[in-house]
């Protein structure tokens, strides 16, 4: 029995995202197409792997049995390919998701270390929010999705995923140099200061959310953004405070005033590769160039 590794996928993401349609979004195939592999998947196998459910299917117990070896054997694949990688030399191209803090204040400088040792490896960016750069990597759209952990939320991982951290940094409050919200008051007291928050949904809104209601009160909501750099004028103009992460800060530390947080909370940054591709040389160059920028820039601020 000769098993396709295009038609395991589709078994795989048929298991992982549940309906034919959205197997044959993410892999770029029309839905009849992904049924009809699946289809051959079956003669193949000389099982049935499918069965009705409603208006779609879902995986008999042979099916998830093989889709289950379906993912092992893809990601055997991926090991293979980054094994034969790393017998030459660190070239080609991979797709990065990162979020805005990250790419302002780090990938410049990450790019620049990774032209001078590596010219012929040519990384690409996208913007993508936290969850949907996790999406987009489990639906192989990118290579690494560069996230972000914020005290007191869900973990971020699991199934599908390698998770390295990187760096942990101070979350600060960020406030005006002077004017009626600069005085240093206890947190307590800034109960009526207009705030510059996430939206509440996100991770780093609900983390501003809880150190207020920790002290006491819910923050009154001047904007609500998740433009770090929004924050900053908008903080250095006098006209609210704000909770953002040092990094961003120490690019433009003559703009506010900083202070620290009740128990020095700090976020984990991390970079996440689908199991298999963790060690492939331009994901290990890429990944090590970001972590080495980022612990020099921390020690400059």
């Amino acid at each position: 029995m000769a098993l396709n590794l295009s038609r395991l996928r589709m078994l795989y993401e048929l298991e992982r995202l549940g309906t034919v349609g959205a197997v044959a979004d993410v892999l770029h195939y029309t839905h009849s197409a992904v049924s009809q592999q699946l289809s051959q998947l079956e003669k193949e196998t000389g099982h049935a792997l499918l069965e009705k459910a409603g208006r779609g299917v879902v995986l008999t117990d042979a099916g998830r049995t093989l889709a289950g070896y379906a993912e092992r054997i893809l990601t055997l694949a991926d090991e293979a390919e980054s094994a034969l990688a790393r017998t030459g030399p660190v070239v080609g191209t991979i797709k990065v998701a990162s979020f805005q803090t990250v790419l302002v204040a780090l990938i410049p400088e990450t790019v620049a270390v990774l032209a001078e040792r590596y010219p012929d490896l040519h990384v690409e960016f996208i913007q993508r929010e936290v969850l949907d750069g996790i999406e987009s990597l489990l639906d192989h759209e990118v290579d690494v999705c560069i996230g972000e952990q914020f005290p007191g939320t869900r973990p971020i991982g699991g199934r599908g995923l390698v998770r390295r951290d990187f760096h942990t940094e101070p979350l600060l409050l960020v406030q005006p140099t002077k004017g009626e919200f600069s005085a240093p008051l206890p947190l307590a007291q800034m109960a009526g200061f207009p705030w510059i928050i996430d939206p509440k949904g996100s991770a780093a809104g609900q983390f501003t959310w809880s150190v207020c209601q920790s002290a006491g009160f819910e923050p009154r909501t001047f904007i609500e953004s998740p433009d770090p750099l929004l924050a900053l004028q908008i903080v250095g103009q006098g006209r609210a405070i704000a909770i953002l992460p040092s990094l961003i800060v120490g690019r433009f530390p003559e703009r506010v005033a900083v202070r620290a947080l009740p128990g020095d909370p700090g976020r984990v940054l991390f970079t996440a590769t689908r199991p298999g591709r963790e060690n492939h040389p331009a994901i290990v160059a890429f990944c090590d160039a970001l972590a080495e920028v980022t612990k020099r820039l921390q020690a400059e601020t």
